[in-house]
């Protein structure tokens, strides 16, 4: 029923509303883990980060499946050990958010 009366007011929506809206199942996609296979808190921050700062606004569902698996992929090709980035600092300055915007975009290019 809900999704039935998000749906018909639809239209009624703003675009920044409907971004904000489409951006959430964006993540809802991004962050499903399978079973005893869990991702880092690194990994998330990656995915949020890539959700968040609308690189993957134009991607399908299917699309972002295979963009997730890109992604982690290379992080994984990366690094030899985990990434920390959010643990060394508790935050990300301007150097990490580059690193990580130059991440994306490479596995944005594998993707399309």
């Amino acid at each position: 029923m809900k999704c039935w009366c998000l749906k018909k007011i639809g239209g009624d929506l703003d675009e920044i509303t409907k971004l904000k809206l489409k951006r959430g199942r964006v993540l809802v996609e991004l962050l499903k883990q399978k079973q005893f296979n869990t991702l880092t808190v690194d990994q998330q921050i990656f995915l949020v980060y890539a959700g968040t700062k609308g690189f993957i606004d134009d991607l399908t569902t299917e699309q972002i499946d295979v963009f997730k698996k890109e992604l982690l992929g290379l992080v994984d090709e990366i690094f030899d050990e985990p990434v920390d980035i959010f643990d060394r600092k508790g935050k990300l300055d301007d150097v990490d958010e580059i690193f990580l915007s130059n991440v994306i975009k490479q596995a944005l290019e594998r993707v399309k």
